[in-house]
């Protein structure tokens, strides 16, 4: 078969200014909906290059092959016996598998099979040329970009994420035909919306990206992104001051501009009196600014802004950045003004008027149900912290009233720290206000403090106690309500702490909280809640832990977090051992013969035959309570030690002792032998679980 000639294929789809957020899953989109149709026309594009500025999105093809691949197709027919009468002439299925194939009889082959020989075809397709399919390949593309909030414009029936001004489609010199809404594809392009300088005529891509640049537009989102490092670098430079770190905005940032040009700006040293974190939220999320500090971590009054254009007085376009900070820093001030003239206390009427959710009371039962549910945890971990986490917990959703959380919602906890600061409550109060929304995501920070970790807890718990007293359980595509995160961030806080504490009987006083019952019984709720929670630590876990460790860890029991955490390490610990796998086998080999059997005898020692038999037990009797009193300490590589030193004493025990044998009375009491050690094992994970 001949080689298939390559050549350069470069897609742009003109809009209207994309969401920045958008941008990046756009380009993803883009390759797979492309690749995914070319799979189904079986070629392979080999390396896809996808790129967005706000007004296009781009796909380029370096060598994509002009047609299929020609390819041998191979088809079984009916059997010889089938195919022909007696006389030897082509039978009715003969020449019609024949005619199916576009062969004649004649041309048909044989196969011999072990069930018979049949009629065979084999030809060479050629494949067709790629310019046949491109316009279906390039509609598909198109219509694979599936945003959230895609819009219908003009009179079209069409729909896309902002309005398609213009379409390029070339493969190999030629435009791709191809009309979508009322846009038909040709090869003009446009550039910076006021720094281009006319259509441009695209003919390859490193032209087209040439004139693009000439044109005021970056194309490669990883240039813009570059270019506004440095213009940040030299900001630094010439200010002798730091940007603060921000990758999140600085990503927004470059799917905001297609020609990005950083500028500073200033605002009165007043504002400074601001919570660091309302100045930076005020920057960040309203205005897109990048926040500055000193040496020290304290925020200058200055701001590094991105423009998108090229001002003949770049002072006039700073002035005009620095008019509209401060009309929002303004409204800031005084906002936390008038906030300061109340404490905590007094914004707690305003949270009757607030929903929690429907069926669930309002914020100001649910900060009831956090004060009290935070208290019981500290009587059960730190009882000289109940008081503080008492006044956390009611104090926790406070800020939620105030007028600067209600015009800056990502203010929430950081206004109610500040607040509380300001009069006068315990720092532990107020730091557990702050922390008890900590972590929100993933990855996110901790609490730092444990009152701030038992109104965490505590919050989460009444959440996920109330969802799913409603019924209201996530599905394996819907998660409204974000209770995996919670559930997740329930767990790290548990593992990171160190808190023996049962997730059965934390949900219990969750579920206790509400003072009321559900559809579902208490017990099938927390049961409910348990196996849901226990799904999110075996994810959590596997993410540091080999997959098989953790199902062993949490076979036996997984309400204790903590324990489960520390039974994985120490497994882990093990199979650091040059005999990491013979003592496996041997856990194994005593758990497994248990399995399926009827257990309920007790070991009878005056029915021991075989000397091995005693000297197992008495090995057995010497450790089981230092490993029962090491499992209960949470000291499970002790516990792990001591059930190593047995390993000899049952290999032995294997080699001359029948378990199995034909004596139902002598069976059944080695079972039991077996089914006590195999017991203090099951303490620590279900070895069987582990491949060795």
């Amino acid at each position: 078969m001949a080689e298939i000639r390559t050549a350069e294929l470069i897609i742009e789809i003109g809009t209207e200014e994309l969401p920045a957020r958008m941008a990046p899953s756009g380009m993803r989109m883009m390759e797979a909906g492309f690749r995914k149709a070319l799979k189904a026309l079986e070629v392979d594009p080999g390396q896809v290059a996808t790129y967005v500025t706000p007004r296009r999105l781009t796909l380029h093809v370096k060598a994509l092959p002009v047609a299929q691949a020609d390819k041998i197709e191979e088809k079984r027919g009916p059997s010889e016996q089938a195919a022909f009468g007696p006389d030897g002439a082509p039978t009715r299925a003969a020449e019609g598998f024949a005619r199916s194939v576009g062969l004649t009889v004649d041309q048909l082959g044989r196969l011999e099979t072990n069930k018979g020989t049949y009629l065979f075809a084999k030809k060479e397709v050629k494949g067709r040329p790629l310019t046949d399919f491109l316009p279906r390949v390039l509609l598909e593309t198109i219509q694979g970009l599936r945003f959230p909030r895609s819009m219908h414009w003009g009179d079209e029936d069409v729909v896309f994420v902002r309005p398609i001004q213009w379409i390029v489609a070339i493969f190999d010199g030629t435009v791709i035909p191809l009309t979508y809404g009322d846009v038909t594809t040709g090869r003009t392009t446009w550039g910076h919306r006021f720094h281009g300088k006319g259509p441009i005529e695209v003919t390859e891509f490193t032209k087209y990206v040439a004139d693009l640049l000439a044109n005021g537009v970056t194309l490669d989102p990883e240039a813009r992104t570059q270019r506004i490092r440095e213009g940040l670098a030299a900001l630094e430079a010439k200010t002798g001051l730091t940007v603060v770190p921000d990758e999140g905005l600085l990503l927004e940032v470059t799917h905001l501009v297609e020609h990005p040009i950083v500028l500073e700006g200033e605002f009165s040293k007043k504002y400074l009196e601001l919570p660091r974190e309302t100045l930076i939220t005020s920057m960040r999320n309203h205005q897109k600014y990048f926040a500055i500090q000193d040496a020290h971590g304290k925020l200058a009054p200055r701001f590094g802004v991105v423009a998108n254009t090229e001002a003949k007085d770049p002072a006039v376009v700073a002035k005009g950045n620095e008019r509209v900070l401060r009309a929002r820093l303004e409204d800031a001030m005084f906002f936390l003004l008038e906030d300061r003239k109340k404490t905590l206390d007094d914004f707690l009427p305003g949270l009757e008027g607030q929903l929690f959710m429907r069926g669930l009371g309002t914020m100001a039962e649910k900060s009831e149900r956090i004060s009290q549910l935070a208290t019981a945890l500290a009587g059960e971990v730190a009882p000289e912290l109940q008081d503080s986490a008492r006044r956390a917990g009611r104090l926790a959703k406070a800020d939620l009233a105030t007028a600067m959380v209600a015009e800056f919602a990502e203010l929430q906890g950081v206004m109610g720290r500040e607040y509380a600061r300001f009069h006068g409550e315990p720092e532990a109060v107020a730091l557990g206000i702050y922390e008890h929304y900590l972590p929100k995501g993933a990855d996110d920070d901790l609490p730092t403090t444990d009152v701030g970790a038992f109104v965490a807890v505590a919050d989460r718990l009444d959440t996920l106690a109330g969802t799913f007293g409603l019924g209201l359980i996530p599905t394996s595509t819907k998660d409204p309500y974000a209770l995996r995160r919670a559930a997740l961030g329930l767990l790290r806080i548990l593992i990171d702490r160190g808190w023996a504490l049962s997730l059965e009987r934390l949900y219990g006083m969750a579920l206790d909280g509400y003072g009321r019952s559900f559809d579902d019984p208490k017990d099938a709720l927390v049961k409910k809640l348990v196996e849901f929670t226990g799904k999110r630590l075996k994810v959590h876990l596997a993410g540091s832990h080999a997959t098989e460790l953790v199902d062993a860890a949490m076979a036996p029991d997984f309400t204790g977090v903590t324990d489960v955490v520390q039974r994985v390490e120490a497994i882990e610990a093990l199979r650091g051992r040059p005999d990491y796998e013979p003592l496996i086998i041997a856990f194994k080999r005593v758990i497994n013969i248990t399995k399926k059997q009827d257990l309920s005898s007790e070991v009878d020692t005056d029915l021991f035959e075989d000397a091995q038999e005693s000297v197992l037990w008495d090995a057995f009797g010497e450790v089981s309570g230092q490993v029962d009193a090491a499992c209960d300490a949470g000291d499970f590589p002790r516990a792990l030690e001591l059930l190593t030193s047995l390993k000899p004493v049952i290999d032995k025990y294997f080699d001359d002792v029948m378990v199995m044998c034909d004596d139902d009375t002598q069976r059944a009491n080695r079972l039991a032998t077996m089914a006590a050690i195999g017991a203090r094992f099951m303490k620590i994970a279900d070895f069987t679980r582990i491949l060795a």
